[in-house]
């Protein structure tokens, strides 16, 4: 969208690719084939070494905010209480979603049933992936090989809506766009703040604990072309504003929007 808006205001091209956020930084950005790349975690220190080694130099901002969202089919009957969606913990998802872990529903809760989990989630290049695997699953945990992995979030969500015992997860804008095919789940992750549904809302107020910052990374010697350096201004001025609501995403604050201007200024 940030690319659509800056061309109709500017006669230069933007070439937006969709991949993964480790996919983008391996295979384009770091080896100084892309000036800007989209990220739903920060950089490794392995994707850095791998930058400074081609002479690219990532400037890191954030542009947004995300809330992560656990989607299962509608007809999952036994996952509602009162025609909403039941509640499920932390401790719950890392045991279906770790290696190793449970693989049928009455495993997770006895009163389920003895069907299979079918799972459908990100490929290991994702940032998505990389986040849900270090803040659900735990860090002492392995994410597990044994679902259907994909970058396509479409894919995903056609998955689980086709599939009565399946489970996926995706960033809130594509649940957004399809409310009607998925269900999204409630999450407590047992800081406190009890069940907590997947709304921009909730994402705003910190209140959602699947909440996660959403970067780009620019190439510091591609601002000194002048359409590139246009563009992350561009990009920038617009992080906060209601831009970044019309795809899914809570923008930035004005003020953080001040300081990443200022920072690409320095």
């Amino acid at each position: 969208l940030m690319a659509q808006e800056f061309m109709r205001e500017q006669d230069v091209n933007v070439t937006a690719d969709p991949t993964g956020t480790g996919g983008g930084f391996k295979n384009h950005f770091c080896p100084g084939s892309s000036d800007v790349n989209g990220a739903s975690r920060p950089i490794t220190d392995e994707e850095s070494q791998s930058c400074q080694s081609s002479g690219v130099e990532p400037i890191e901002f954030q542009v947004g905010r995300d809330a992560l969202t656990v989607a299962v089919n509608n007809d999952a009957e036994w996952l509602f209480e009162d025609g909403e969606p039941t509640c499920l913990t932390y401790d719950e998802l890392s045991m279906i979603w770790r290696d190793g872990g449970v693989t049928r529903w009455s495993d997770v809760r006895s009163e389920w049933p003895d069907e299979e989990i079918k799972l459908f989630g990100p490929a290991p290049t994702s940032g998505t992936y990389d986040w849900f695997n270090n803040n659900v699953i735990g860090e002492e945990y392995d994410h597990t090989s044994e679902h259907e992995k994909t970058e396509e979030d479409n894919i995903i969500i056609q998955g689980v809506e086709n599939d009565p015992h399946a489970m996926g997860y995706f960033g809130f804008a594509y649940y957004s766009e399809n409310t009607d095919r998925v269900t999204a789940v409630p999450i407590d992750d047992g800081s406190g703040e009890g069940c907590v549904e997947p709304t921009l809302e909730n994402a705003r107020a910190g209140s959602y604990p699947m909440t996660r910052p959403l970067f780009i990374y620019v190439n510091r010697q591609s601002l000194a072309t002048y359409s590139v350096f246009d563009f992350v201004a561009f990009y920038l001025e617009n992080a906060s504003t209601d831009l970044v609501s019309e795809v899914g995403y809570v923008p930035i604050s004005e003020q953080q929007s001040e300081d990443n201007l200022r920072k690409l200024l320095r």
